[in-house]
């Protein structure tokens, strides 16, 4: 496409490394929505994930080197790394996403809020679903798939309470989130069942022998198995849904559905211990970790596939962010038109139009589409291009028509429109005005 936006990876990481203000780091984590113009204006690539990533890493380490070397009580230096090691690539990846995200409406706080939503549901839903008839009905495939469709369950419960528009960049970030409090709880809840409580001489304690064991549940949570399913699928659904409300019909969409399934491969090599179909060699070991756990070939496996779907994700989601915001997130000079939402589905969003580029408004989606869902929008409603920095629209036929200033234009006639003029997509539910 003629002067495509881009990000690269190197624009991504740069911030990182920066020195910020002192303060900064605070008005970002309490950052809240501002107008579209502003907030790619001061649209920043992620920084703070970094720190985390290093507080966590840091704290990882320490624990397992205590455990490598026999330092200090044996329960207590299992416990430590049993919970940074599953928090380490979770925790990052949703500060993140939810730092890369320029529209964000969500706060930092918001986000782990939703994490703990997400694990109270795995506790609450998920020993029941185990244990019920269906488990016993379907077994031994209930052993293959139930992780992947409690997952499905709990990612659908969460994003159906939030009831946030959502587009692309948010979904990924809110995805992240509930995957994150969902692996912890899963680790919580399998450290439980691995350290029953006994009788001892001094009365009732916890044995803490089988947590030794119990690591080895974290060591898929140290690569973010479950946050590296659960952000795909939900920026995919973010992009379907470009800024309305969750509905059952987003997950008609293609890309949710691949998503979906891949996600059910994903949780089968992680069972491929008890396949019948003889694979071991994707449960040998790669790189020990302690004396009873060790990083398996499934784990890099499934870590590769799922930062294949993530990062392929996260470049859709970019690019549908750099469309309905402003040419001056990478400084262009090219002459831009802008239309700015009134109301509908684009309400407060800006789409930019570049000299020669054309963009279809409709119901339909895809490349160069401006997709909307207001009454009275039809499948192809209207064209928009920027010639020489002047915007024309021309109506493709639509049932509705297409309303300029309160008068509907001439169907398959170029119309220019200028600063200031308000147009109408089929009904007054879905205006612009030309900036």
């Amino acid at each position: 496409m003629q002067n495509e936006l881009k990000i690269s990876f190197r624009d991504v990481m740069a911030p990182a490394f920066r020195r910020h203000a002192r303060g900064e780091a605070f008005r970002a984590l309490t950052r809240q929505p501002e107008n579209p113009q502003k907030a790619v204006r001061r649209w920043q690539m992620p920084w703070m994930y970094l720190r985390l990533f290093g507080i966590l890493l840091l704290m990882a380490t320490v624990c397992l080197a205590c455990i490598w070397l026999d330092i200090g009580a044996l329960p207590a230096p299992y416990i430590y790394a049993f919970f940074w090691c599953g928090a380490l690539l979770p925790l990052t990846l949703a500060m993140f996403l939810w730092e890369l995200d320029p529209f964000v409406n969500i706060s930092i706080f918001e986000m782990m809020g939703l994490a703990l939503l997400s694990g109270v549901v795995c506790v609450l839903f998920g020993t029941p679903v185990d244990n019920s008839i269906i488990s016993g009905y379907f077994a031994p495939v209930w052993g293959y798939v139930k992780d992947s469709v409690l997952m499905l369950g709990v990612l659908i419960l969460v994003l159906v309470c939030t009831r946030k528009r959502m587009y692309g960049l948010g979904g990924l970030a809110l995805g992240a989130a509930i995957g994150a409090g969902y692996a912890l709880f899963t680790m919580l809840m399998a450290s439980i069942v691995d350290t029953p409580i006994v009788e001892t001489p001094t009365g009732l304690a916890r044995d803490f022998s089988g947590l030794t064991n119990a690591i080895s549940a974290s060591v898929p949570m140290l690569f973010g198995n479950h946050a590296l399913w659960f952000a795909p699928v939900a920026g995919a659904l973010g992009l379907r849904m470009s800024g309305e409300r969750i509905n059952i019909r987003h997950f008609a969409d293609v890309r949710v559905i691949l998503l979906i399934l891949l996600g059910f491969a994903e949780n089968y090599l992680m069972n491929s211990a008890k396949s019948p179909f003889g694979w071991t060699f994707l449960n040998a070991d790669l790189i020990a970790l302690t004396r009873t756990d060790a990083i398996e070939v499934k784990h890099v496996i499934v870590l590769a596939i799922g930062m294949a779907a993530l990062i392929r994700t996260i470049r859709l989601c970019v690019t549908q962010a750099l469309t309905v915001g402003s040419g001056a997130v990478v400084g262009r000079k090219a002459r831009t038109g802008r239309l700015i939402g009134i109301s509908g589905t684009y309400a407060n969003r800006v789409v930019t139009l570049f000299d020669g580029q054309e963009l279809r408004v409709g119901r339909e989606t895809g490349k160069h589409m401006i997709t909307l869902h207001g009454e009275g929008v039809s499948r192809v409603h209207c064209l928009l291009t920027l010639r020489e920095g002047s915007i024309i629209v021309r109506d493709l036929g639509s049932s509705n028509g297409t309303w300029l200033n309160g008068k509907r234009l001439t169907s398959k006639q170029d119309t220019p429109i200028s600063k200031g003029d308000v147009l109408a997509i089929g009904s007054p539910k879905e205006r612009f005005e030309v900036q």
